[in-house]
């Protein structure tokens, strides 16, 4: 009697499946066959559960419990096997490509970048047109950069440049290709790709970082919408070009830096530099303008905020 009624209830549970399903294919169709087949899902729901109540009441009874391997009747049962583990959920094909980009990203993030690179190459080889495409091209120039192979990072950064000319990567594509010729000592090709890159991008800002170069080139940036940097140097009396620009040039474009550990100021010349130490760049910079401390560093910080949308 135990064994028909779970045959029974399998085969009910098995037409309870079957009708939702059956309702779900018929969403929007027929609202009349939904109906006739809402009532026959309730009806076997009902006959199912009254089921597993007189199972259970019959399990209670004495002699009639199922041991591992033997059925109610003496006769050797089906076989007892664990519970089945629940599927997983299946990802989706943008979730796999997702995650094959963020797991490039996340060993370039830990300085393995050689596997970075492998990475990111088997993704364009799958992706070869994916969104992510030139992003992945261009953290393999990155990656190279990082190890200072820099032919490798310009021959990499050319590859973004040429194959995703639409992309948002291009600019610093060409950027990091200038710094990158700038490294290996070709500072005509630096120079030539800058000028491009100002060409191209005119309306783009930024920041010449401890600028150094001629009053000239200074009222062309200032012209481009350039910011100009200034750091420790300007706290040296010998550095008279660079004093008359900050004396000259508009405070509104002008940002602080100190280029830690590098270009120490004055006071702590031959030593590692520190960020702590902009205070005295800041003390120039009143003396040099004859303006307050409060003032300078009221407009700067507000340059920079302003620069790169600093809250």
């Amino acid at each position: 009697e135990l064994e028909k009624m779970k045959k029974q209830k399998q085969e009910l549970t098995g037409k309870v499946e079957e009708n939702n399903l059956l309702i779900r294919r018929s969403v929007e169709k027929d609202t009349t066959t939904q109906d006739m087949i809402k009532a026959e899902l309730a009806e076997l729901r009902k006959r199912v559960e009254e089921l597993e109540t007189q199972f259970k009441e019959l399990e209670r009874t004495p002699g009639l419990q199922p041991t591992p391997g033997v059925g109610v009747s003496g006769r050797p049962g089906p076989e007892i096997r664990g519970q089945a583990a629940p599927p997983q959920e299946k990802k989706s094909p943008v979730q796999i490509e997702q995650d094959l980009y963020d797991k490039g990203m996340a060993l370039f993030k830990e300085g393995k970048y050689e596997e970075a690179i492998a990475q990111f190459k088997d993704f364009l080889k799958k992706y070869p047109s994916s969104d992510l495409a030139d992003n992945a091209q261009f953290w393999i120039g990155e990656s190279y950069m990082a190890m200072k192979q820099y032919e490798k990072a310009i021959l990499a950064y050319q590859e973004v440049i040429k194959k995703y000319p639409d992309g948002n990567k291009v600019p610093n594509a060409m950027l990091k290709q200038a710094l990158a010729f700038y490294e290996i000592k070709d500072k005509v090709s630096a120079r030539l790709l800058l000028k491009k890159i100002i060409r191209k991008y005119p309306t783009s800002r930024g920041v010449v970082h401890s600028f150094s170069g001629s009053e000239q080139q200074a009222y062309q940036l200032l012209e481009r919408n350039f910011y100009l940097g200034f750091g420790g140097p300007v706290t040296f009396p010998r550095a008279k070009k660079l004093r008359r620009f900050v004396r000259s040039i508009p405070l509104e474009r002008m940002l602080l830096e100190t280029d830690a550990p590098d270009q120490p100021d004055i006071s702590h010349k031959g030593l590692r530099n520190e960020p702590a130490w902009l205070v005295k760049i800041v003390e120039t910079f009143a003396e040099l303008r004859q303006d307050s401390v409060e003032n300078i560093v009221r407009m700067t910080t507000s340059n920079a905020k302003e620069l790169f949308a600093l809250s």
